[in-house]
């Protein structure tokens, strides 16, 4: 548990001490905590005293003063050189209000005749600074001394520090599951070495804590927990003493059990001091004591179907029934909204857990989010109730259940709104870091529009909050984020922003975030084959490191990967297949001396072990992108997400490139904003060609570029000067990245644009696109454009062209597969009917020859040899029957297009009685049925399910397979025979 979690936990526990009557045990916790940290000879005030000298005899009066004093059992004393030091604490509320208890406690402590240098308050309340101050200054002007005052604030963060956490262990009774991490090094070597040396057992709760930290720090590690054998007998020394506090007993069963369960996946031989604990588990009713035992129980049913212990399923019920009536019990009886919501959080995993009647975490799933509503009832309410330690808590919860199939749309619904108090009552620091939490635990089980969602959400709350630091990390982890998803451009623009504000901040606090920053740009530039963006920051990064890490190594260091292996790649990949580019390349990273030495190094070892086409090989492993795609004329980027692989393509200059940059990731940002709608994309190349242009909104239209089909999209700059201006700039920016979605989608206009608006109509897209600066503003803070064109825009031909690259398929953003949802079975089959029974009339006549023919035949069983169905076969026949009629029935003057398709359609409606004319295999050709059920018949299919072809030169193989994989186009209508000779 990190530290502001660990103090809120032990904040909430030392407010629980009022309503439990537990002045001693705070008496205990400020005696213990003054004499390890204040003064070491301290006493309390109603113990025994021996002293020398006048000093000691002064102190011994004043001890025999204060031990008949009403404040004797809440106050103590130690020996100061100048005099005597007192202590003093209280659990009463508001102590420093006027003539209050830390006045009385110190008119009384200063009535004793001894000179008394300092004294020290211990107060179980938060004390506002104001109010410190003001009693303090008080104190000093009307007894002449010197006052500390520690509140329970206060006191809370020390107990924080391990060697202290015993205190709070023994006198809180704080969960099993709540402990400080060490810091120190080596501390777990020597805190080993110190046990192997010590002769008496275990039998005190600093020695416990102690045994515990070094449990836990190794239970999970597989190098350490051999270990576990050496600890594991000082825990059993504790629990067969019977003479220790049965308090220590019970935490040394729950520490062995778990650990040896969850490090060893053994627990054999434990039963007995299961049974022991839950003897009398009801006798412990504070709230770590029960949550102890709730989260022991559900141990020992969990590992009870794994056969993991001899404990009997009857003996757990019986326990579980026992805790379930003890919480309803204690929820009755709640002496405060925390202790009622301590009790309802227990209560909320008892029930997860609860076993009972065969019962599994799926089965238990709906009373546990009633159970989760009730405590959210009352958590607004609450004063000191760990917040910190439920959403932990619930981000686990959610880490488990995503490996489920289940929906969680509750128990998400029910964190976002314990992040809202949380927020309001820890602040965004705190609340923001388990926001960032729950979204690695999205990103790690593949949920990366959860996580993106999250980070969002994130992002804007740090934006509003000006907390520079949060939005930092929020940025990167946005960044990780995306290039897990191979978003490469989306990705760049978080790092970039990452690494901008933390260097415009100047801050030294955040150079390390300039350095993350820096890094994540370069592995981006690197894996999409931006090779020369990349070495153009590989000096920043060097420079920055040598600033701000002392004695640094580059051989030593993380980070000796983008700046060593991966700039020898490049070199390396320009020596073997572009030499020309060597000056380059040389030119870049001049500013990085001796840089090129260690690259060398790399670089003898690939060629030692790798020739030319192992060595290409190892490239189109290593990185999606095609090498070298910035170097040139043009700068070409290729990417593959929702079945498609997007090509861009444009010139490759300053300007241009942070134009298409800033566009292209927001073309990326909005594909993963759209992911989970069903826009019917058609899968393959979509070529884009972007340029600038002075000024106007953001345009795009079909053209031909070197005979291959493109969308040109002409952008502007952004130019304005205010925010309003600036998200008026992104907003045209997401309308032109949707209409090239729009121009791929399949769907028809009435069947796109409901799906697209909702997503244009949240304002909340222009947040997740822009942060305030423009990203020419960002982009220039790292790349020089005189650099940056003069090294560019040379012809140097590189053998990596994306023609030569398959692009890898994104895995995120995966091509649909399967039946669309819009695609309907009954009308499908009715369509065909229809299509069927209106093609009788105008081959009425012609149909029923053609069938007798042989040479007709044979036609047919070609055809359905090659996989076309009756109905679509029925469908090219008409089709090229009518069209040939109409021709033949044409007049000079009526032979333009539009006339003749209207004559075409007047036709199809027709029985072909009226209008016969003999057709033969001059008419009906093999070739003229395929070309017909090749292009002509899809297209007419696309249209009634509501689909449509938006390209002037439609790509047909494609559009087949669309419709074969996702509107069963050679499976819907195969039982039908029309040409039932041809069987």
């Amino acid at each position: 548990m990190n530290l502001i979690d660990l103090q809120q936990y032990i904040r909430f526990h030392i407010g629980q001490l009022s309503a439990n009557n537990g002045s001693a045990d705070f008496e205990k916790i400020c005696l213990y905590y003054a004499r390890l940290r204040i003064h070491r000879n301290i006493l309390p005030a109603t113990g025994p005293v021996q002293a020398g000298g006048d000093q000691g005899r002064d102190f011994e009066t004043f001890h025999t003063y204060l031990s008949n004093t009403e404040i004797a059992r809440s106050s103590f004393l130690a020996a100061d050189s100048a005099g005597a030091v007192a202590f003093a604490c209280s659990l009463q509320k508001d102590p420093t209000k006027k003539n209050g208890k830390v006045v009385s406690d110190v008119r009384v402590i200063t009535s004793g005749g001894t000179k008394v240098e300092r004294v020290y308050f211990f107060s179980g309340e938060d004390i506002p600074v104001a109010a410190r101050h003001k009693v303090q200054e008080y104190v000093k002007k009307e007894f002449g001394i010197a006052l500390e005052i520690f509140d329970a604030q206060a006191l809370a963060m020390q107990l924080c520090d391990p060697d202290l956490f015993w205190i709070a262990a023994q006198f809180l009774n704080v969960s099993s599951e709540v402990f400080p991490e060490r810091l120190e090094e080596n501390w777990y070597e020597v805190l080993k070495k110190e046990y192997q040396q010590r002769k008496r057992p275990l039998s005190t709760f600093q020695e416990f804590e102690e045994v515990k930290g070094a449990i836990r720090h190794i239970y999970k590690k597989d190098q350490l927990k051999s270990d576990l054998t050496f600890w594991f007998p000082k825990l059993d020394e504790v629990i067969s003493n019977p003479l220790l506090p049965s308090q220590l007993v019970r935490k040394s069963i729950y520490e062995k059990f778990v650990t040896s369960l969850v490090g060893l996946d053994f627990v054999e031989g434990q039963e007995e001091n299961i049974e022991k604990y839950f003897k009398d588990f009801e006798a412990y009713l504070a709230t770590p004591d029960l949550e102890d035992a709730q989260n022991l129980l559900s141990f020992c049913n969990n590992s009870l179907y794994l056969s993991r212990h001899k404990l009997s399923e009857d003996f757990l019920d019986e326990i579980s029934g026992r805790m379930d009536t003890l919480l309803t019990s204690l929820l009755k009886d709640a002496h405060s909204i925390d202790h009622k919501a301590m009790l309802l959080e227990i209560r909320a995993n008892f029930i997860l857990n609860d076993r009972r009647s065969n019962k599994d975490i799926l089965d238990n799933y709906d009373d546990f989010i009633d159970a989760l509503d009730e405590l959210l009832e009352c958590l607004q309410e609450t004063h000191f109730f760990p917040i910190s330690q439920l959403s932990n808590r619930l981000n686990e919860y959610i880490r488990i259940f995503l490996r489920l199939d289940i929906n969680l749309e509750d128990l998400e619904e029910i964190t976002a709104d314990v992040d809202d108090v949380y927020l309001k009552k820890g602040g965004m620091a705190a609340a923001g870091g388990k926001l960032r939490d729950r979204a690695v635990i999205y990103l790690k089980s593949g949920h990366h529009d959860k996580a993106i969602k999250l980070l969002h959400e994130l992002k804007l709350k740090w934006f509003n909050k000006d907390t520079q630091e949060g939005m930092i990390l929020t940025c990167l982890l946005l960044s990780d984020t995306y290039y897990k998803m191979d978003l490469l451009l989306a990705a760049k623009y978080f790092a970039l922003v990452s690494a901008y504000i933390a260097h415009k901040s100047r801050e030294t606090a955040l150079s390390d975030k300039v350095v993350m920053g820096i890094n994540m740009v370069m592995n981006c530039d690197y894996a999409r084959g931006a090779w020369l963006s990349y070495l153009r920051l590989v000096p920043i990064l060097l420079g920055t490191h040598e600033m701000m890490t002392k004695d640094f190594d580059l051989f030593e260091h993380e980070d000796s990967l983008p700046l060593l292996y991966y700039p020898a790649v490049i070199f390396e990949s320009a020596r073997r297949y572009i030499p020309k580019a060597m000056p380059i390349l040389d030119e870049t990273i001049n500013a990085a001396s001796g840089l090129k030495i260690h690259i060398q190094k790399f670089q003898d070892d690939f060629k030692k072990t790798l020739d030319d086409e192992q060595f290409k090989l190892k490239l189109a492993q290593e990185i999606p992108g095609s090498p070298f795609n910035d170097l040139g004329i043009d700068h070409e980027f290729l990417f593959n997400a929702s079945g498609c692989d997007w090509h861009f393509s444009f010139k490759n200059d300053f300007l241009t490139t942070a134009i298409a940059e800033e566009f292209i990731c927001t073309f990326q940002i909005l594909l993963s904003e759209v992911s989970a709608i069903d826009f019917n994309f058609l899968p393959g190349k979509a070529r884009i060609h972007l340029v600038w242009v002075q000024s106007g909104k953001c345009d795009i239209e079909e053209v031909e570029i070197e005979d291959d089909l493109a969308m040109l999209v002409k952008l502007s700059r952004f130019s304005g000067k205010t925010p309003a201006d600036r998200s008026k700039h992104i907003f045209n920016q997401i309308v032109c990245a949707q209409a090239l979605l729009y121009q791929r989608s399949m769907l028809s206009k009435e069947n796109y644009e409901p799906l697209i608006a909702p997503v244009l109509k949240n304002h909340e897209i222009i947040s997740k696109v822009s942060f305030g600066q423009s990203y020419e503003n960002v982009f220039r803070e790292f790349y020089d454009k005189s650099w940056f064109d003069a090294n560019r825009m040379i012809g140097v031909w590189t053998p990596f062209g994306p023609e030569a690259k398959k692009v890898p398929k994104n895995t995120a953003l995966r091509e649909r597969r399967g039946i669309s949802q819009v695609y309907d079975s009954a009308n499908a089959m009715e369509r065909i009917q229809n299509r069927i029974n209106n093609l009788q009339k105008p081959l009425s006549v012609s149909l029923p020859i053609l069938i007798t023919q042989a040479w007709f035949q044979e036609i047919i069983t070609e055809l359905r040899a090659d996989g076309w169905l009756d109905w679509q076969i029925l469908h090219a026949l008409g089709h090229i029957v009518v069209n040939h009629k109409a021709k033949a029935h044409m007049e000079v003057n009526l032979a333009k297009a539009e006339q003749q398709r209207k004559r075409h359609f007047d036709l199809l409606s027709k029985d072909e009685k009226e209008w016969y004319q003999a057709v033969d295999k001059s008419i009906i050709t093999f070739d003229q049925l395929t070309e017909n059920l090749q292009n002509m018949v899809p297209l007419v299919v696309l249209q009634a399910f509501g689909l449509e072809n938006k390209s002037y030169r439609p790509d047909m193989p494609l559009i087949r397979e669309f419709l074969k994989d996702r509107f069963q186009f050679f499976e819907d209508g195969k039982e039908i025979d029309l040409f039932s000779s041809a069987k």
